[in-house]
């Protein structure tokens, strides 16, 4: 009974954890664990979605949203979320952004929102068992109530 209970736990928190909607790399060549394409299996990248030390700004969050409200342009307010994509490596360097949800009427917004987290924020790395490692993780960004609210996962 307990395994049988188990096992459906076990089902259902895989779906749960990697329910969400990643894209694969387009260059994942930043990553830590990438290998060379010369051999013959082609690249290798290993990354991590869900790690014991998720990969955090170096910057607090309030921080940052007050870096956005300061520097986006925002005549029009976005009105779903604006999401992306990003892989922190082992050294907490952040590459190969891409949007995964963004309003099309306030797609400049959405620019101005990625280009400030590409050249202005930066990482620590997350941690697996005491190691640095790679890991490719989402950042939503909200605007409510005239202000900008950032949500790691």
């Amino acid at each position: 009974m307990k395994l049988t209970a188990f096992s459906i736990f076990l089902f259902f928190i895989q779906h749960v954890a990697f329910a969400q909607d990643f894209k694969p790399l387009l260059d994942p060549t930043n990553a830590c664990s990438y290998a060379n394409p010369i051999k013959p299996e082609g690249y290798k990248t290993g990354y991590f979605f869900i790690v014991e030390e998720m990969p955090r700004p170096k910057k607090t969050l309030s921080s940052i949203e007050k870096l956005l409200q300061k520097k986006v342009t925002h005549q029009d307010i976005p009105t779903g979320p604006i999401v992306f994509q990003t892989l922190i490596n082992c050294e907490g360097k952040a590459s190969d952004f891409q949007l995964l949800s963004c309003n099309s009427e306030t797609a400049f917004v959405c620019k101005q929102v990625l280009e400030i987290f590409q050249k202005e924020i930066e990482w620590d790395a997350g941690k697996q068992k005491n190691r640095n490692v790679d890991v490719l993780m989402k950042v939503s960004i909200k605007f409510e109530e005239g202000q900008f609210r950032i949500i790691l996962t």
